[in-house]
């Protein structure tokens, strides 16, 4: 029920500012880390028979790898390095550019899933005949975004310390915007479906409407977020890019609940389903727009 989504939205709220505002960022890492293996946890019983075991497998395959990039690149303040290894150097395979890699990786993925939605269900015999792909897809997402909310968080350091949180913040209004436009639009206008084989509920005059809401809210809101840019155009269109990749990491987790037959991916959040039913846009989001953030040089 809408007064359900609300009420747990809005005692979430808090929680989720103290963490990013207040933690310093080995410990931000460390919770983000946390609630993202709730997500695996989620996400394995999408992607595969939803037994303990295969559960426990993958969840601790996550954290796993957390642990291998945390301990194989430099300090969380210095995530990511723009400077990529010079294979001329033996130093290279140090791999002190791992998040970055991380974070590249996790942007392709996202730019070409567009085309895994638009051929969608042809493409799904894939998605059906291997939980490797499946697996991998959800390694990817989860890894991805941890390490895109650590790379923004750092972004000031020690000498602005609430610049990188105000850029979180910042990527969650839009992604909150899309989404509150989206149902809007979508319940009051919309009537050609967008996905029908994916989403039923979603139409277009939806998607436009919460892109369009998200670019205000978005160029309206950074002067409060004291976001500094050096150029606006490139600032508009990482925001499009942001915005609409959200709505593509939304329709990629429905296409996972509809191959497994799930409505939600759990019931963690009363009137939200699953975790990850609540920050499916963000984990697509995050990455594109912490990337974006890094090559604009926004602060």
């Amino acid at each position: 029920m809408l007064w359900q989504r609300v009420f747990t939205a809005l005692l979430l709220l808090p929680v989720v500012i103290g963490i990013v505002f207040f933690l310093p960022i080995g410990l931000f890492a460390s919770v983000l880390g946390a609630v993202l293996l709730i997500g695996a946890w989620e996400w394995a019983a999408l992607v595969g028979k939803p037994v303990r075991t295969s559960r426990i497998l993958f969840t601790v395959l996550v954290a796993i790898l957390m642990v291998v990039v945390q301990q194989v690149s430099p300090p969380y303040v210095f995530w990511p390095s723009l400077n990529w290894p010079a294979y001329d150097d033996v130093a290279w395979f140090h791999l002190n550019n791992v998040p970055l890699f991380v974070l590249s990786a996790s942007v392709v993925f996202w730019l070409i899933s567009p085309v895994l939605l638009w051929f969608y269900p042809t493409h799904a015999v894939w998605w059906r005949s291997s939980i490797t792909l499946r697996w991998g897809y959800g390694l990817l997402q989860l890894i991805g975004v941890w390490v895109a909310l650590i790379s923004l968080r750092r972004v000031g350091g020690n000498i602005e310390p609430y610049t990188g949180a105000f850029l979180i913040m910042f990527v969650l209004l839009l992604v909150w915007a899309a989404d509150v436009g989206g149902y809007v639009f979508g319940r009051w206008l919309g009537k050609r479906k967008m996905a029908p084989n994916i989403s039923p509920g979603k139409t277009w005059v939806g998607f436009f409407g919460g892109v369009g809401l998200a670019m205000v809210v978005g160029y309206i809101s950074k002067p409060l977020f004291d976001i500094q840019v050096q150029s606006n155009i490139g600032f508009i269109a990482l925001l499009l890019l942001t915005v609409v990749i959200s709505v593509v990491g939304d329709l990629m987790e429905s296409v996972a609940k509809r191959e497994s037959g799930l409505k939600d991916s759990g019931r963690l959040l009363p009137g939200h389903g699953g975790l990850l039913d609540r920050i499916d846009s963000l984990i697509a989001a995050a990455p594109i727009f912490a990337l974006g953030t890094l090559l604009l040089e926004i602060r």
